[in-house]
């Protein structure tokens, strides 16, 4: 409840007593720990805390290898989890080598149509397409929207967004064409889901005229 409302010192605190009677009561790989270990990298990472955070996301990590494998999605989702503290950081290249594993255990455990790969596919997306790896960006968003138009629909807020980052993409690739394509399905799709009044929709929009105005008045 705290941390749902901000309160991230005194989520902290209560996560941390939690922990102090875990600690003397529970065994030290039991779920419950990895449970706490992971709500605590999380409010540090909301904090900015990288260090922290990778500290007692490898906690959580650690007992969920020992108690079910590396080939859980459970697991998965530590892998991912550590990512993102690796790409606030900045560390592309460890980000990447924790989504891949990540991905790997979600694409045989869940199948590439699950919501959880979706979201993998994703991350790697975005991290791609901030190194400048269009290529390979545009891949892992194909993949992505592939999922998610199968299983949310096009007239998803999750789907939108992936439109959106396409249209990124596309326009760091200098096919402003392609990325006003995505952006007006990104719009629409918002405008669906949403509607027309969501700051979303309206960024959508602003980015949408932007460009459209961009590609009639070239410079």
């Amino acid at each position: 409840v705290y941390y749902n409302q901000g309160m991230h010192a005194k989520a902290l605190e209560f996560y941390q007593k939690a922990l102090v009677i875990q600690e003397t009561t529970l065994d030290k790989n039991h779920p419950d720990m990895a449970k706490t270990y992971n709500n605590i990298a999380t409010v540090y990472l909301a904090k900015g805390l990288c260090d922290e955070a990778l500290e007692f996301n490898g906690k959580s990590l650690a007992i969920k290898e020992a108690v079910l494998g590396t080939n859980h999605p459970d697991t998965a989702t530590s892998y991912n989890n550590m990512a993102s503290v690796f790409y606030k950081q900045g560390d592309h290249d460890k980000a990447l080598e924790f989504y891949a594993m990540a991905l790997d255990i979600q694409e045989h455990a869940l199948g590439k149509n699950h919501p959880d790969t979706a979201t993998t596919y994703d991350n790697m997306a975005t991290v791609y397409y901030d190194q400048g790896a269009y290529d390979k960006a545009l891949y892992f968003n194909g993949q992505c929207i592939s999922v998610r138009e199968s299983t949310l629909g096009p007239n998803h807020p999750d789907t939108a967004t992936a439109y959106k980052l396409n249209a990124l993409i596309y326009d760091g690739t200098g096919r402003k064409d392609k990325a006003l394509e995505f952006l007006q399905k990104s719009r629409s799709s918002f405008e669906k889901s949403l509607g027309s009044d969501h700051e979303y929709t309206k960024d959508a929009e602003h980015r949408v005229n932007n460009l459209s105005n961009e590609l009639l008045n070239p410079q």
